[in-house]
């Protein structure tokens, strides 16, 4: 099996940064029929209900539910990515993105993501054997096997707090890395595609596309044929441009077309011939697929594509003067969004060696503040908190946040989503917590403080009693994964349960790292873990498939 590493091109065991134990979950391995029965994979830090994917920004958040009935159980290979409220009504396609991928090997193909059909019968190929699976902050890494050879797939998205221009890109890696021994013996290539289902949340609408080449770089562009500004339809965005591009270098080949055509064309033959669609229709209309193929060879054993969703501008922001079009902070910094894709691709190596820091320093300090079960946490939502802001602006100084409402409406930046953030940017950097609360600020003078605020920032506004009367009442009503915190319910949410376990903390620097609104009320280190153990508990018992559930 190839040695997990934290993303292509770095040479980084992912064991030198997963210091836990991984999760052997092979009784737990998925039934459905593609899966080979001899399929085990491993599973570190630990198997969340939802494995991120492309995750970056409010309108780019795919990932692969694996809880609940109809979960994947964690394998990439025979189940299709989701955008991102997968357990929420209001998609007639219930939020399913195509994305595809299959790697050939000696002229048999292997599926290693989505679940594609490859003739107008519904036959689908076998699939790559997956051997692990790991994450970290920005990352998600699974290591296959297929046809005598080994290879990792990683979703990379990069998450830079004090870098406003690559954070406010809405543009996510996916990269293929063959273990280059075997392709010293095996005539290998790699496919990966995705659909119109990227471009709009309704099924129906007429999209149309294009192909083309920028600074070396292959972008397909989708959209819909009728743009509808500031709207949404199933949580995905109505304006805009879905992209998918890789490096069109040596052995790169593209096609769009119907979906068993394109996918068919690889499976027979391990490429493609270029020809491109221009029959444009429904994304349910013969659905049409945009791929690239890659020819690999011992000196290049990979592939990197980029995915993302292009808007101009962001966001309707209202003001006491009237209402303002903000435009995303990157477009102020290219001629165009091809640039700006182009300009994310070349830049893969340099944000793998900041991600590497990143996620080892991020880990590091869950792991200090409470041990492998609040890291394992605070990774898993990294990518997902990050992926809720948009920056904005048209230059340095003309810079503000906002935060997407979640499973409502189209608001942004309300006051009680606001609070779920103040800890992670408190801690990775508070000039964004600044420019978050300042469009709110504008509007109107707001009093913001809670007991997180009150531990934070020393103030001392509530008795040390209150406390402790709180820790006592906890234990109380603790029940399996976690304490109803709501008296009229017996369900709770999770940044709740995060933000009571770290009420204990007696001085900044122990708690400041917190992913909750309000993190500050347990008074012993014991009732705190309580609250992180309770929540991995329920994380690990498959009964849901959110993202990262409340």
């Amino acid at each position: 099996m190839l040695i997990p590493q934290l993303v292509l091109s770095i040479a980084s065991p992912l064991s030198s940064i997963f210091n836990s134990p991984p999760h052997d979950l092979s009784a737990s391995a998925p039934s459905y029929a593609h899966q080979p029965s001899s399929s085990r994979s491993t599973f570190s830090p630990l198997l969340p209900p939802a494995i991120p994917l492309a995750v970056k920004s409010v309108y780019l958040n795919a990932v692969l539910p694996t809880g609940g009935d109809d979960g994947s159980k964690g394998y990439l290979a025979g189940s299709w990515p989701h955008h991102w409220p997968v357990s929420y009504p209001g998609s007639d396609k219930a939020y399913h993105l195509g994305w595809s991928g299959m790697i050939s090997v000696d002229g048999k193909a292997y599926v290693f993501l989505g679940d594609p059909e490859v003739d107008s019968k519904g036959y689908r190929p076998p699939v790559a054997s997956q051997k692990a699976f790991h994450y970290t902050a920005s990352t998600s890494v699974f290591a296959f096997e297929a046809g005598g050879i080994d290879f990792n797939v990683t979703f990379f998205s990069p998450v830079t707090p004090k870098d406003f221009l690559r954070q406010s890109l809405p543009l996510s890696y996916l990269s293929v890395d063959v273990d280059s021994r075997g392709l010293r013996k095996h005539n290998v290539s790699v496919y990966s595609d995705f659909s119109g289902e990227w471009a709009s949340g309704d099924s129906n609408a007429e999209i149309e596309w294009a192909f083309g080449v920028e600074e070396s770089i292959g972008v397909y562009e989708v959209s819909r044929k009728d743009q509808l500004l500031f709207s949404e339809y199933g949580e995905q965005a109505e304006w805009g441009s879905a992209v998918y591009a890789t490096d069109m270098g040596p052995g790169v080949s593209t096609s769009s077309g119907q979906h068993y055509d394109i996918r068919g064309r690889f499976y027979r033959t391990g490429k493609l011939n270029g020809s491109q669609d221009v029959r444009y229709r429904a994304i349910n209309d013969r659905q049409p697929v945009f791929g690239f193929a890659k020819t690999l060879h011992k000196t290049s054993p990979s592939i990197v594509f980029a995915i993302g969703h292009m808007r101009d501008p962001y966001v309707n922001y209202v003001t006491p003067e009237g209402q303002v079009s903000r435009r995303g902070f990157w477009s102020s910094h290219f001629p165009t969004w091809r640039h700006a894709v182009s300009f994310f691709l070349s830049d893969h190596s340099s944000a793998v060696k900041n991600a590497i820091k990143f996620d080892s320093e991020l880990k590091s300090d869950a792991e200090r503040v409470s041990g492998s079960n609040y890291s394992a946490i605070v990774e898993l939502s990294t990518r997902q908190a990050f992926a809720t802001i948009e920056i904005t602006g048209e230059g340095d100084d003309d810079v503000l946040v906002f935060l997407k409402e979640i499973s409502s409406n189209g608001d942004m930046s309300t006051v009680d989503v606001v609070f779920p953030m103040y800890p992670i940017l408190t801690y990775t950097n508070p000039t964004l917590l600044k420019l978050l609360l300042e469009p709110l600020l504008i509007y109107s003078v707001s009093g913001l403080y809670n007991l997180f605020g009150d531990r934070v920032l020393n103030l001392g506004l509530f008795d040390q009693q209150l406390y402790e009367w709180q820790n006592d009442w906890y234990w109380n009503k603790r029940e399996r994964f976690g304490v109803p915190l709501d008296s009229r319910h017996l369900w709770t949410k999770t940044d709740w349960e995060v933000c009571q376990g770290f009420r204990m903390l007696p001085t900044v620097n122990d708690f400041i790292f917190l992913q909750c609104f309000a993190a500050a009320s347990a008074t012993d280190v014991r009732t705190r873990d309580m609250f992180m153990d309770s929540l991995v508990a329920f994380l690990e018992a498959g009964k849901v498939d959110a993202a990262f559930p409340e």
